[in-house]
């Protein structure tokens, strides 16, 4: 645990909830951007995990007061209670000014402890709203404001939770990485993570879950190859414990429809970044996608990037202007607007494509969520 220290105290005190502790989403990616960040200097902040990770450790070396609280298995309600009881006291001796659940568990835990302790609290909707018991318990318990990560989340949860102001705060990318790799000749960036330089590659980056789309891509490779044989489909990222049998349906799906030779499984890469320069097209499939970190990096490297609608994309891309957006589960329509930038590679300015990533940087990000919280103290 950290020291708190007398210094700290002059500032606005603000206690996290993290229900996670590695960095396994964007949800976690954003919760490292806003602690990272010099936006933060004007609060004092601690953070209580919910898991052991290298998010808690990371957050001790930034001199962040930390604590960790146990909670049990989420079934295991009657837990809930205890564990509140110790984020409250944490947060009280903190002389907290707000609880802010960091996602939707974290405001369960946040919200109780906050109600507990007499603090206001707020919560950051990292997700969809949905009609589960964690969603349905975060509804009911009190908060001052929701932080939602873009516009499109924010109309969901205003419809899902009325009475509580909701405040679009959409997310940011760490843009230096992909900055790094822009210089590289697309036919290196190939050689370096080992595809054939041969023909024009699709690409689509991402956790192997249904929701992100990756059969939608294969589905409409067929028709993409009837006008260019030599495309390539390039699947990056790693299967997702929770769907363990969607990486088999793919190959399956890819085994059906004859394309062995033309999709590429290339598992969890770490250098996503260089991946992406060796795509000609990325392809962003999810169904109502909450954001779309991957849209922003691809954009953020002047690539042409379809995303599907309706979700954050539609936030991101302008259609026809800086990008296309399709419908989710359209094979055709994506079909279509593949060939449609392969007929014509300038279609889309790359410098202006690039541009329009630019209000989506991780300062950016810290500094919205920083102001955002501060109108939330000032009430």
């Amino acid at each position: 645990m950290t020291k708190f220290t007398a210094t700290a105290d002059l500032k606005r005190r603000l206690t996290i909830v993290m229900p996670s502790a590695e960095p396994t989403g964007g949800a976690e990616e954003a919760f490292l951007q806003f602690i990272r960040s010099s936006k933060v200097e004007s609060l004092s902040l601690q953070v209580c995990f919910l898991e052991r990770g290298s998010l808690e450790r990371e957050t001790e070396r930034l001199g962040i007061l930390t604590c960790f609280v146990e909670i049990g298995r989420t079934r295991e309600i009657g837990k809930w209670w205890r564990a509140a009881g110790k984020i409250a006291n944490f947060a009280c001796s903190f002389n907290a000014d707000c609880i802010l659940g960091w996602m939707t568990k974290g405001h369960v835990y946040g919200g109780l402890a906050a109600w507990r302790a007499g603090i206001p609290a707020a919560w950051f909707q990292m997700g969809l709203p949905e009609s589960g018991l964690l969603d349905r318990v975060a509804r009911r318990l009190p908060a001052k404001t929701v932080l939602a990560c873009s516009e499109y989340v924010a109309k969901l949860q205003r419809l899902a939770q009325p009475r509580v102001p909701v405040i679009a705060v959409p997310l940011g990318v760490d843009l230096t990485r992909f900055q790094a790799v822009r210089s590289i000749d697309p036919a290196q960036a190939r050689h370096q993570v080992g595809l054939r330089n041969i023909g024009p590659i699709i690409g689509i980056v991402g956790r192997l879950q249904a929701w992100k789309g990756m059969h939608v891509l294969i589905n409409a490779m067929p028709e993409v190859l009837r006008h260019y044989p030599m495309a390539q489909c390039v699947i990056v990222g790693g299967p997702f414990p929770t769907e363990p049998d969607y990486p088999r349906r793919l190959s399956q799906q890819v085994i059906k429809l004859g394309l062995q030779s033309h999709v590429q499984f290339a598992g969890m890469q770490r250098n996503v970044p260089l991946w992406m320069q060796a795509m000609d097209i990325i392809v962003h499939a999810s169904d109502r996608e909450p954001f779309g970190i991957v849209v922003v990096e691809g954009l953020s490297l002047g690539r042409p990037v379809i995303a599907t609608t309706p979700g954050g994309p539609d936030e991101i891309i302008k259609d026809g202007v800086n990008g296309f957006l399709v419908r989710f589960g359209d094979p055709s329509t994506l079909a279509d607007r593949i060939i449609q930038i392969l007929r014509k590679p300038l279609l889309f300015d790359s410098e202006a494509t690039h541009f329009s990533s630019l209000k989506y940087t991780d300062e950016a990000f810290a500094e919205r969520t920083v102001v955002a919280i501060e109108a939330i103290l000032r009430k």
